[in-house]
């Protein structure tokens, strides 16, 4: 939506709380910054000390692979008061994993992730998931409730991984979404996001918005 209003319709909110699964909060001047992590090519450390400079926490969902690659940075982001979600070891579709034959499979995807973590932070990963791709089922999110798992999805988002983005563009993609509560989802492999965060969030500082992390959005 681009009238800064909630949006209405499409996903229930109150059928979703019963899986604990969130893509809004309750009608705040707030707003919520989550990057989807699921390669090597990003800007996730220039984007982390933009959001330290601001003083503004965020919630990155990353996938084993890059925790492991990126260790000293996962350990200062954990330090800094970020939150780390579970995004799963492979990026797979996890719908397609949901089943009784292919469980072991699913729960190793998100196994390796928290454990992978504790090794190399010394500190259990928060209970915040994000579907590979968007990618979910009702079934899934069972699992991941029971699990002890909140799921996240987002509404507010752009195309911004399909091509870079200039930072001009950037800016006005985020801009023209913001509404109370939003979840925004951002690729940090695009450098246009990089570089117009820092003007994001001045702008929303404006306006009088807070930042905060997903992991506190309440019933």
């Amino acid at each position: 939506k681009f009238d800064h209003q909630r949006p209405a319709g499409g996903a229930n909110i109150n059928e979703l709380k019963k899986y604990n699964a969130y893509f809004l909060g309750p009608d705040e001047k707030i707003l919520y910054l989550t990057f989807d992590e699921g390669s090597y090519d990003t800007y996730v450390k220039d984007i982390v000390d933009v959001l330290n400079k601001k003083d503004v926490k965020a919630t990155f969902f990353l996938c084993k692979n890059y925790i492991v690659a990126n260790a000293e940075l996962s350990k200062q982001m954990a330090k800094s008061g970020h939150s780390i979600g579970n995004h799963t070891y492979h990026h797979k579709n996890m719908p397609s994993l949901a089943t009784r034959e292919n469980f072991e499979k699913y729960l190793s995807e998100i196994k390796e992730v928290e454990n992978t973590y504790y090794e190399i932070t010394g500190k259990q990963m928060d209970k915040i998931y994000r579907n590979p791709k968007g990618e979910w089922s009702y079934r899934d999110l069972t699992i991941m409730k029971d699990l002890g798992y909140s799921t996240y999805f987002y509404s507010a988002n752009y195309d911004d991984f399909s091509g870079t983005l200039s930072k001009e563009k950037a800016l006005s993609e985020m801009t023209k979404r913001y509404h109370n509560v939003a979840i925004y989802l951002i690729h940090p492999n695009n450098k246009g996001n990089y570089e117009a965060l820092e003007s994001f969030i001045n702008e929303m500082k404006k306006q009088g918005y807070k930042f905060d992390l997903v992991k506190n959005i309440k019933n």
